[in-house]
């Protein structure tokens, strides 16, 4: 079983199946004006909901990342999560519209920069899903893009995403089962000076150059966040 719990668990891992989040996770950026944006515990499918933080209804609104994070360890160390990341539901609307939504791994540096590792559900096959590796200088200020993974197809659900700390080096990688890994599209990123403060699981949500008018509040789903090393 590729989703079977560890025999001897982490106590930074969560299987999401109780009714409240644990008090070991901080919220990150959460938006007390949208209530989506805040996560919910599913104890009966044992998942999180994670809402992208955002105006859903307008272009480039505020695309920023929210989640939940806990302290990162010291030294080296390694991370999964399962994750659901759906493609946004538009009703309506004309022209070049291209609402996406970004879902995985979420780390907070002690520079005041983030760094996301995400599934990225496109809006149509006209445009591509993705596995992105992104930096942002600041919370609210996009920095670039790390690497990314683009398919011409819808993206497979669910995916497992794993980022690894070796010295100053992250490596970012995923997989369709938990089992084999995307050695293929293994990415490498040095942090240099910089150190990871905490880590944990976001969302993001923004749309290109017109109103978006989705049909709802995009949604991410995490069954599962561990550390593996």
């Amino acid at each position: 079983d590729p989703d079977a719990r560890p025999s001897s668990p982490d106590t930074m891992d969560d299987e999401f199946d109780g009714s409240t989040l644990a008090s070991k996770w901080t919220l990150y950026r959460p938006d007390s004006n949208s209530p989506f944006n805040a996560p919910v515990c599913d104890s009966t499918q044992s998942l999180i909901r994670l809402g992208a933080r955002g105006d859903y209804t307008s272009a480039g609104n505020d695309p920023t990342w929210s989640g939940i994070a806990q302290t990162a360890p010291s030294g080296d160390w390694a991370f999964r999560c399962k994750v659901h990341c759906p493609t946004p539901l538009q009703i309506g609307g004309s022209g070049f519209e291209i609402p996406e939504m970004l879902a995985g791994l979420l780390l907070t540096l002690s520079d005041g920069s983030i760094i996301g590792f995400a599934a990225q559900g496109g809006f149509s096959a006209g445009y591509e899903s993705a596995i992105r590796a992104e930096r942002w200088t600041t919370p609210t200020n996009f920095g670039s893009e790390i690497r990314r993974a683009s398919f011409n197809m819808p993206l497979p659900a669910p995916l497992y995403l794993e980022v690894r700390k070796q010295g100053s080096k992250l490596t970012f990688r995923f997989s369709l089962d938990n089992l084999s890994w995307s050695f293929g599209y293994q990415w490498r990123y040095d942090l240099g000076s910089t150190s990871v403060n905490a880590v944990g699981l976001g969302a993001r949500y923004n749309a290109s150059n017109s109103r978006a008018n989705l049909a709802e509040p995009p949604v991410a789903y995490f069954d599962w966040f561990r550390r593996v090393a």
